[in-house]
């Protein structure tokens, strides 16, 4: 929603702001969550210290795939590996079954 829009609407319940204090608010609130999250990123990183999870899984299963890309324009000949990854939690039902 737009500064403007949102001030307007603010405006219809009862309280005066503009959209330029919106839009400070906004971006000081933004700044705050992005600190938090650097002091989670370091506490994880630097701190080693791991943070309280809301459950646990039975199992945990990690796929990760790799793609081969021709460099172009390179002092480096041939091909970089691109990688990417997929994790997810399952179930006993999706256990493959045993011999």
């Amino acid at each position: 929603m737009p500064f403007a829009r949102a001030a307007k609407l603010m405006g219809e319940v009862g309280t005066s702001v503009s959209a330029m204090t919106i839009w400070k608010e906004v971006k000081r609130a933004g700044e705050r969550a992005a600190e938090e999250a650097q002091e989670m990123v370091n506490e994880v990183f630097e701190g080693c210290k791991v943070p309280e999870g809301e459950k646990t899984a039975e199992r945990l299963c990690i796929e990760a795939d790799g793609v081969m890309i021709p460099q172009q324009r390179s002092k480096k000949e041939g091909r970089s590996k691109a990688h990417s990854g997929l994790r997810g939690e399952r179930g006993p039902e999706a256990a493959p079954s045993q011999p």
